[in-house]
Parts: C-alpha cells; structure tokens; sequence
C-alpha cells in the first residue's frame, strides 16, 4: 500500500511539472498558428531612399525596383494599400531588390552614373524630376514600376497599377533572370506562384 501511494505522488508530481513547463515555454496550436500568421502580416517592404539604395547598391549589388508615384495619384495609393501589402511579395523584394519609393516632384539634386538629375519646374507651378523623365522615356504616368539591374541599367518601366498576381509574376521575371531566358508571355503561361512552391 506504501509503495502505492509512492508511485501514486510520483506520477502526480511528474504531471505538474510537465504542466508547468508547458505553461512556461510552451504554445498551445493556436497560439502558435496566430503568432504565425501575425509575423506574415507584419513583413512589409523595406523602403529606401534613392541615396540610401545607392550606398548599399556599392557594398552588395543587387536589382532595383523603384515605386515612381506622385502625392496626387489615386492609383499609386491603391497599389500601396494592396498588392504592396501582400506580405509573400514584400519578402520577395526585400530578398531581392532594394526597392526606392520615388516621388517624381522630388525638388532636390541627384548624381546617377555621373550625370546630375534636377527638379523641372512646369507652368503653374508643376514639375517633375529629370530622373524620372529619363527612366519613364518622357512619359509621364503614375504609378510606374521601374526595375534596374545589378549594374544599375534599365530593364524595364511598367506603368499602371498591378494587381498581385501580376505583379508577382513581374518581380520574380526579373528576379530570377528570366527576362535575359524567354519571352515575358512563355514565362507568364508557365508561372508558379510564390505561395505555391513554398508549399512543395
């Protein structure tokens, strides 16, 4: 009976501890499912300044996409609010890009390739900035994705706003190297989503 009520406390003693050390460091499922999908919605992406883009260009080369908007644009907030939110393309371009969000009416001077690029001041008090007007041809349309290789050339501006999907299919054309490969509508038919391989 002795030995009873030894294995009897000895069980009830293991349980407690088992239970405290469950409450100290462990997560019930759905805690951890919501701790997840919590850090998802929180990836964001890393925006730069075109001179701060430019200092890490010179210590790791990488592509650069540019968000060239104006503060008057409807499109350019509607793409922010939504395919610029979703948490799976911003991972994509802070692993792959660095990515600028350019004001087109920015006033101040910049140097690029050794040439030097300035405000333009438009009739009644408009304008727009020469470095957009070389990296858009002249036009002037508002949002534009602009991506840059790794030796800052110009691969491609695409204006217009971008739903997910297709923007996903964009970003990852040019981040693998694709567009050197095939033509944009073989590798468009084709596409995987991002979301999709990370779940093979």
């Amino acid at each position: 009976m002795g030995k009873l009520n030894v294995m009897i406390r000895l069980v009830v003693i293991t349980l407690l501890i088992n239970c405290a050390s469950l409450n100290l460091y462990g997560q019930t499922p759905d805690e951890e499912s919501t701790k997840e999908a919590t850090q998802e919605q929180e990836i964001l992406i890393n925006w730069l300044s075109f001179e701060e883009a430019m200092e890490l260009q010179y210590q790791e080369k990488r592509k650069l996409f540019f968000e060239v908007y104006i503060e008057s644009c409807r499109w350019c907030k509607e793409m922010e609010a939504t395919t610029l939110q979703q948490p799976h393309i911003a991972q994509y371009i802070n692993e792959n890009y660095y990515a600028i969000k350019f004001d087109a009416e920015y006033k101040n001077k910049i140097q690029f390739k050794d040439k030097e690029y300035e405000f333009v001041l438009q009739p009644k008090k408009v304008g727009y900035h020469s470095l957009v007007d070389e990296f858009l041809g002249g036009k002037l349309m508002f949002p534009t994705l602009v991506f840059m290789d790794e030796e800052l050339n110009l691969i491609q501006a695409i204006s217009g706003f971008q739903v997910p999907e297709e923007f996903e299919r964009i970003i990852t054309y040019f981040g693998t190297d694709n567009y050197r490969k095939m033509p944009w509508s073989t590798y468009k038919n084709s596409y995987k989503s991002i979301l999709e391989t990370a779940r093979e």
